[in-house]
């Protein structure tokens, strides 16, 4: 076999084709970092966070992921909480359980019609949680960006809340959706509160009920907006299965502003 063919011994390249070589692998791996989003769902590598979940948790979070605790509620351009999946209408006085510490936040991008959204982010609450940064989801490039509402491009990404919510009388759970900035604005709110009450009682969890305000906006022919507000009506124990006490005495001072 003549030296030049043998499968050990090719003949090799001169330097300018090793050097263009180089060159068009380093453009397609750039490429292909800046057009394939990451399908990793939490912004925390997994080795740097201790898994503190029981082992009947693991088993069903391995068989029946989701990243919601019950039917998904929304907040209406009419200013009502509504069930997504029955349209029912959640009355004013209806009273919920809220485990601030398992609200979820992170970003959102609806897919086609049928196909799942894609989500990044994790739970607020959880050690090492950090939001990911915009800029490294890709889509970048405003000029290829859909038009909105009001006719300007409209990031194809959303930063997203999740927030669970626990019936006081049935113990239905609920998972509470916005991307809005007024949705998370009063989430905000809650958790603030939470995170004030908590340094003094670590154990228990806000009593809320699912109350609508607004406010007159100042941009000619949109009048009225709706806001979504979790007022808090009083508080209960983690774990317990006492119904939760909403005695004024037991949340003097502690409802959520509109």
């Amino acid at each position: 076999m003549p030296i030049d063919t043998h499968p050990r011994r090719t003949k090799g390249k001169m330097p300018e084709e090793v050097t263009a070589q180089q060159k068009a692998d380093a453009e397609a791996l750039r490429r292909q970092k800046t057009n394939v989003p990451a399908k990793v769902a939490t912004t925390t590598p997994a080795s740097l966070v201790p898994d503190t979940r029981s082992t009947a948790e693991q088993y069903v979070d391995s068989v029946a992921p989701s990243m919601f605790a019950g039917p998904l509620v929304r907040f209406s351009k009419e200013g009502a909480f509504v069930v997504t999946e029955t349209e029912e209408t959640i009355g004013p006085d209806t009273e919920f359980i809220v485990p601030c510490d398992e609200v979820w936040v992170g970003w959102i991008k609806f897919g086609a019609e049928g196909e799942p959204p894609e989500r990044h982010g994790d739970l607020l609450y959880k050690n090492g949680f950090t939001l990911r940064p915009r800029a490294d989801l890709g889509d970048n490039d405003m000029t290829q960006w859909s038009t909105g509402l009001d006719s300007l491009p409209e990031d194809p990404w959303k930063l997203e809340n999740l927030l669970t919510l626990q019936n006081t009388k049935t113990g239905a759970l609920y998972t509470f959706a916005t991307t809005s900035q007024t949705g998370r604005g009063a989430i905000g709110n809650l958790l603030r509160h939470f995170n004030r009450t908590r340094r003094n009682d670590p154990d228990s969890y806000p009593v809320v009920k699912l109350r609508a305000s607004g406010f007159q906006s100042k941009k000619r022919g949109v009048g009225w907006v709706h806001v979504p507000s979790f007022v808090v009506v009083g508080r209960t124990a983690k774990n317990s299965a006492a119904p939760p006490d909403t005695s004024i005495a037991a949340d003097l001072n502690d409802s959520i502003p509109d």
